[in-house]
This record gives structure tokens, sequence and C-alpha cells, in this order.
């Protein structure tokens, strides 16, 4: 991690309803609530990474942003091997397409961020004050977290 630049020295996650209210807080886990997590089977180790998906026809300086992406999620926590979501038709003017390739996710960030959410303590109750649009979806929670 030497040579990423602006690492937080200690990360904090704070959760506010639209009020300000505090509604959900994770800070330092690991000298805190390490213990509790392993103990409870819920391994911190969890990361995340993804990438903005991207058109499949080129325009004159390359593509423009596309609707979704894959998202890969490892740690203890994590029920392995399975896939979210469908893939789409990978054809221009085919049946998932919008236009020039953009083709429609299948499974929303809302869905994927409320699953991280809950694992992370926010209440199912707090989760349309923290994703307002979680609501027109119908896996507020994917399962990918034990």
């Amino acid at each position: 991690m030497s040579n990423v630049q602006g690492v937080l020295a200690d990360p904090k996650l704070d959760v506010y309803d639209k009020t300000g209210t505090l509604i959900a807080s994770n800070d330092n886990w690991r000298s805190s609530q390490q213990d509790e997590i392993i103990a409870a089977g819920f391994a911190p180790n969890n990361d995340t990474a993804s990438d903005f998906g991207r058109t499949f026809a080129a325009n004159d300086s390359g593509t423009d942003h596309g609707w979704g992406s894959h998202q890969f999620v490892l740690g203890g926590a994590v029920q392995g091997g399975k896939l979210y979501g469908t893939f789409p038709t990978l054809a221009v003017d085919g049946p998932d397409d919008t236009e020039d390739g953009r083709w429609i996710p299948t499974t929303s960030v809302d869905e994927f961020s409320a699953t991280l959410a809950t694992w992370f303590g926010v209440n199912n109750s707090d989760l349309v004050t923290v994703l307002p649009n979680i609501g027109r979806f119908a896996h507020p929670n994917l399962g990918f977290l034990g």
C-alpha cells in the first residue's frame, strides 16, 4: 500500500440520515471489534473492487460510460462460489441493449450497497434512509455476506 496516495490512516464509516442524525458507525474495528467480529464468524478482511462499465461501441474519443459493471467481493464473510444477477446478451441492438452496447444491469448498485450496509450494521428499517431507491428493487439483501 505504500505506493497508494491518499490512503486513510484510520478509516471510519459513519452513516447519517437526511436530518444529519448518526444511525451507524464503524470506527477502528481492528482495535475495538476484531475479536467480536471473528467470534461471530464475520471475517473482517472483506475487500470490494469494481470498475464502471463502458459502452461496447466506440465513438471518436473512445467509449462512453455504461450503466453497470462487475463487483468482486472477497473475504471470510463472503458466501463464495456464486454469481448474483444475470449476464446480459452482449449484442448491440440485442434484447438488453438500450443503445450502442449500453446494456441494462440486472442487479442494482442499491441492492449491492444495501447488502454491505446491512453487514456493517445498518438496520433494515434504516436502509430506505441510506438508500432512498432501495424500495424499487426486489432484493434489498443479495445474501453474499454471512
